[in-house]
């Protein structure tokens, strides 16, 4: 038995189950979404830090700790990738924008997200606990802890 956190989750991997690197990642999504709305409840520059500061963990925990061990032989996928950096960046470069804003209309930053996730939830991640082994789906889930600690 193996324990395994992301973000603020905890979860535990009992021999006989296959934990998906899915699952995993989006137990910190739906914490990403929680601080997401509690901004757009209280938009303020304390929620738009912890939320950048969250955000900026998970980016790194997949730019780290996922997409350094993920590889492809298909083309489509391949670029999923660069795809996946380049809205991280784009994200980040939107909260960056807004924290200089007298008032703080989260509109785009909230379209960005759930287009990003959406990407993530219902492709990057499913293809990846389809074409991985179970050791390197381990593999990942140990850079992911590691990097939360």
């Amino acid at each position: 038995m193996k324990t395994y956190e992301t973000g603020n989750q905890r979860f535990t991997v009992h021999k006989s189950v296959t934990y998906e690197i899915t699952d995993a990642m989006n137990q910190d999504h739906k914490h990403i979404e929680t601080l997401l709305d509690a901004l757009e409840k209280n938009p303020t520059r304390f929620q738009l830090q912890k939320l950048k500061f969250e955000l900026e963990k998970h980016f790194l925990i997949e730019e780290k700790a996922i997409f350094e061990l993920y590889y492809t032989e298909d083309e489509e996928d391949e670029n999923l990738v660069p795809i996946l950096m380049q809205q991280h960046k784009s994200i980040l470069e939107e909260i960056n924008e807004l924290n200089t804003e007298d008032i703080l209309d989260i509109t785009r930053l909230k379209t960005m997200l759930q287009k990003h996730s959406k990407l993530e939830d219902e492709k990057f991640y499913p293809k990846l606990d389809e074409i991985l082994t179970v050791e390197r789906k381990e593999a990942m889930l140990e850079r992911i802890q590691i990097r939360l600690r």
